[in-house]
């Protein structure tokens, strides 16, 4: 789903910082360690201590478990080494997650330190990351799990990978200067072929305030991210002109067009971008319905669905890995938008507005179906189901 997909850009952002090199492992508190209650304080005492900042909130976190999982289990006969993960959430409410998810990181140490002290030490605000400390005490790495991988054997062997950070340059946002004098700013044209690909998004909660930074991306994608559309959903007439590569960037301090207030989308910001782009790569779109065969999810085991009801309490999120996906806060309509876009079949659930947490596999259809059970749902095949697609009609 392209607008789920923006919003997994931004949670795959979350980094982490903090200001002072010559912290050490000391700074590490927990209050309990669920999966062994006689842990020591000083457990890490003379090995080298792989610890993974995350949450239960955090789709990208929790994408992560299994490359921490695997590393783990690849230095796992290694006296020398030891990894935890350390959440500053409440016991009751880890233990939950731990409980739904059973075989998630089994030789982590899975720490809570509900004070925040250890987060406050090392001025964690951004998620996922690892630190590893050497036996010493010392901060020798800091960086993602992926990373980690290749650099393993050289910490062990006494290396210090760990760079201070840069003293960070003040931000000038010269959109502070427009403010007054103008209610948005857009840029858009053909992608510079050294870019890489990126998306981003931000909105506040009324969609008034909205940030949008797309490099080097199809004009059909780029339709497709405004108006919140799967892949599937769009049908168009001349393939070079949908395909071409561009970039855009809109920012939009408030509503200031009431003649987009109604439109082809739901939003004023929506039916604005696709007016520029309209303009600007000249084509027009219109709804239409084509009959198909689609699939439904539907629910069999309401019981077993529930037990899967959101731990969230920061909002939405979703993070891949490849084909497989972990969504945090997500409804069912949420799920059949990624159904659309991995299966490339048209899709739609049950109404059910819940939100809910799922690590779904969308690898083949097949293992979407058992990825689906374990959560009490499935699918039906329905024919002869109205699809509304968006047709874009290039000049």
């Amino acid at each position: 789903m392209k607008h789920i997909r923006c919003m997994l850009v931004l949670a795959f952002l979350a980094g982490f910082y903090y200001s002072d090199a010559q912290k050490t492992v000391d700074g590490l508190k927990f209050s309990a360690c669920l999966n062994k209650k006689d842990l020591p304080a000083k457990f890490y005492k003379g090995k080298f201590l792989v610890l993974d900042f995350w949450a239960t909130w955090c789709g990208p976190c929790i994408a992560s478990f299994p490359k921490v999982s695997a590393l783990q289990q690849q230095y796992r006969s290694n006296p020398k080494v030891v990894f935890a993960a350390i959440t500053a959430e409440s016991k009751g409410l880890v233990d939950t997650f731990f409980h739904r998810r059973k075989d998630m990181m089994p030789g982590v140490l899975h720490l809570v330190d509900d004070s925040g002290a250890t987060w406050r030490y090392f001025d964690v605000s951004l998620i996922p990351h690892l630190l590893v400390f050497a036996p010493s005490g010392e901060l020798v790495y800091s960086g993602r799990a992926e990373e980690l991988s290749g650099s393993m054997n050289q910490l062990l062997k006494g290396k210090n990978l760990y760079k201070e950070p840069q003293q960070r340059q003040p931000v000038v946002d010269k959109w502070a200067q427009y403010q007054q004098t103008a209610s948005f700013i857009a840029v858009t044209g053909p992608a510079d072929t050294s870019e890489e690909q990126y998306g981003g998004s931000n909105f506040s909660s009324d969609r008034s305030s909205v940030n949008i930074k797309n490099s080097k991306t199809s004009l059909l994608d780029a339709i497709a991210d405004a108006g919140h559309l799967t892949s599937i959903s769009l049908k168009f007439n001349d393939s070079l002109k949908a395909n071409q590569s561009i970039s855009l960037y809109y920012k939009q301090v408030k509503n200031a067009f009431p003649e987009f207030d109604k439109g082809i989308f739901g939003y004023q910001y929506q039916n604005h971008i696709l007016d520029l782009l309209e303009k600007i790569y000249s084509f027009r779109c219109e709804w239409i319905k084509e009959k198909t065969t689609a699939y439904k999810i539907v629910v069999k085991d309401k019981q077993l669905l529930d037990n899967a009801a959101t731990l969230s309490t920061h909002g939405s999120y979703g993070s891949r890995a490849g084909a497989k996906v972990t969504l945090v806060n997500q409804t069912l309509k949420v799920v059949a938008g990624y159904m659309e876009d991995f299966l490339e079949v048209p899709a739609f659930a049950d109404t059910v507005s819940n939100g809910y947490d799922f690590d779904l596999d969308f690898t083949t259809m097949p293992a979407f179906e058992k990825s689906l059970s374990t959560y009490g749902l499935g699918l039906e095949k329905t024919d002869g189901y109205d699809m509304k697609k968006l047709k874009v009609i290039f000049d």
